[in-house]
């Protein structure tokens, strides 16, 4: 195949003039080779690959048209632009709905042939790269479904694993679920030319986002606390990548939580992925308790007395006095059989007390829950805060 940097186009032309024009045309901007017959044509395609193929419709022996088919049995995916004169417009059309991408008139505008080789160039490329993504998304599915399987199985082996499963099963649902829509979406894409990009692209940043999260995650389990690497981190951030992990999750579905940061609040000194895993835990309890009474979740950061203050609301069913007396017991759940493991408040007081942190929690039957999570500051990132505002 061409090279990334330098787009190659494959010229098939049997008069030499046409062919030179086009080689000295096209030259400054792409690597051309050049075929006086399709024969020739077809082998430097199988042997060296093109980006586009630029092919003359009538041509002694085998013409353009059947040139086209068999440049369609090599690579079905490469942009072929037809050259034809104005005596043979209708068999560009034809040409066109057998295969070919586009056409152009001899004589022909070199200003004009380079943008559409390099509009041609560029769709080639497009092609490639949803075929290789709807690929590499099928397969990535595969391995995250196997992965999720074998890590339920581990769960029952004993606490750590069940935890480090409870860590990995939202990175991992959410990396199922957007696989399966970025490759129907490019699968859309490639089969009828249609379909939002920029939305692919988008699934396609989640993904990526979620498999570095289970890759940190699983790194964290592996190196243990003594390693862990503590940075100095924004709140803001922390809540762009919860609000990026729930999207999928409720895929449109109501409680729609509400993130605010304000602008003052400071930095804290902490491990990125352990900060993410506690609180993920509590905004997903609050979704869930949320989402039984048609509720709402709002999701706050603030500075107060200078610690940095995470709160988590919602106007759910709220807990009972017996319910909160056992909220971090390991394994302690109100939801039904398979809803939860019973895991994510025990999850969270230990990592917030990791940081030198607290977590306060106000609820009352009727009335939904609070959930505080509140960090020392970094150093020095108070002025920081004031200078900025």
């Amino acid at each position: 195949m061409a090279t990334i940097d330098r787009p190659r186009v494959l010229v098939i032309d049997d008069e030499e003039g046409p062919r030179q024009s086009l080689r000295i045309i096209l030259k400054e901007q792409f690597d051309v080779l050049l075929a006086a017959n399709v024969d020739e044509g077809v082998r430097l395609l199988q042997d060296v690959g093109a980006d586009t193929v630029v092919i003359d419709i009538r041509m002694p022996g085998t013409n353009g048209i059947e040139g086209l088919a068999r440049i369609r049995g090599i690579d079905r995916l490469i942009s072929v632009i037809v050259l034809t004169g104005y005596g043979t417009l209708e068999t560009a059309q034809q040409a066109l709905r057998l295969g070919a991408t586009d056409y152009i008139t001899k004589p022909f505008d070199a200003h004009e042939m380079v943008r559409v080789v390099r509009r041609n160039v560029e769709r080639t490329r497009r092609e490639r790269q949803k075929l290789r993504l709807i690929a590499e998304l099928r397969e990535l599915n595969r391995r995250t479904v196997e992965e999720k399987a074998r890590l339920e199985k581990l769960a029952r082996l004993g606490e750590a694993s069940a935890e480090l499963l409870h860590d990995l099963k939202n990175p991992l649902t959410t990396i199922i679920g957007y696989t399966e829509m970025l490759a129907e979406e490019l699968e859309r894409m490639s089969q009828t030319d249609s379909g939002d990009w920029e939305e692919a692209l988008r699934y396609l940043q989640i993904i990526e986002n979620n498999v570095r999260r289970c890759r940190d995650l699983a790194a964290m389990w592996r190196e243990g606390e003594s390693t862990r690497r503590r940075e100095k981190i924004h709140p803001a951030e922390l809540l762009e990548d919860i609000r990026a992990a729930v999207d999928f999750v409720q895929a449109g579905a109501p409680p729609h939580p509400v993130f605010e940061t304000e602008e003052s609040v400071p930095h804290i000194i902490g491990d990125r992925g352990q900060l993410l895993r506690a609180i993920h835990n509590v905004v997903s309890n609050a979704i869930q308790a949320a989402s039984t009474t048609a509720g709402e979740v709002k999701v706050t950061t603030r500075k107060v007395d200078g610690e940095v203050e995470i709160c988590v609301e919602d106007t759910g069913p709220g807990m009972t006095p017996d319910v909160m007396q056992r909220l971090f017991e390991p394994y302690f759940t109100t939801r039904a059989a398979g809803g939860g493991m019973g895991l994510g408040m025990s999850i969270t007081r230990k990592i917030v007390e990791q940081h030198s942190g607290r977590i306060e929690v106000d609820s009352r039957p009727n009335q939904g829950t609070r959930v505080r999570l509140i960090f020392p500051a970094a150093p020095g990132a108070e002025e920081e805060a004031e200078e900025s505002e």
